[in-house]
């Protein structure tokens, strides 16, 4: 009899080990980790998980909360999400020239992240037979950028650009990474 209830105090010491375990693995992958910014006015806000997969959308000035007043993640695949984001604006009224800036933030999102959402980004633009300038930046925020970027109604990517432009800094080029 003892021995028997030794045996089932250990399977329940190991079960509730694998609890705790398969919850923290399921929080490290799921939790929000990256940050996505798209800067085309609207500029919206994109927070991912290790996954790549959307967790959430942050409308950052009124245009963008115009866009997703009744907008809501369904399916948290990162390339459905933008092209439910940039369909739903219409905002590329004009063929000539686009130009959208995307920001992802250093020490959170990878550089195949970024070269799928450019990658994106330009077949989904050829595709609408849109001249588009994608530019693109991976810079590290921090308290300062933030609080401006709330201020001014701005994402943090946009904040970050114009203080690189006063500081003399350049800014993003087309096509390719900033640090």
């Amino acid at each position: 009899m003892m021995k028997k209830l030794r045996c089932k105090s250990e399977i329940k010491k190991m079960a509730g080990a694998a609890a705790v375990t398969l919850g923290a693995l399921g929080f490290y992958f799921l939790a929000p980790s990256g940050y996505i910014a798209l800067d085309l006015n609207p500029s919206i806000e994109i927070r991912t998980n290790r996954l790549d997969q959307v967790v959430s959308v942050k409308a950052v000035n009124e245009d963008a909360k115009r866009l997703l007043a009744d907008y809501k993640v369904t399916d948290h695949d990162l390339e459905e999400d933008m092209v439910d984001l940039l369909d739903g604006g219409g905002y590329f009224h004009n063929k000539d020239q686009n130009d959208i800036l995307v920001t992802v933030k250093d020490d959170k999102a990878s550089d195949e992240t970024v070269k799928r959402v450019n990658a994106f980004l330009e077949d989904y633009m050829e595709q609408c037979q849109l001249d588009t300038r994608i530019l693109d930046q991976t810079i590290d925020f921090d308290r300062e950028i933030r609080k401006a970027a709330e201020k001014y109604e701005v994402s943090q990517g946009k904040m970050a650009l114009i203080e690189r432009l006063v500081a003399g800094d350049q800014g993003p080029a087309a096509g390719g990474s900033q640090s």
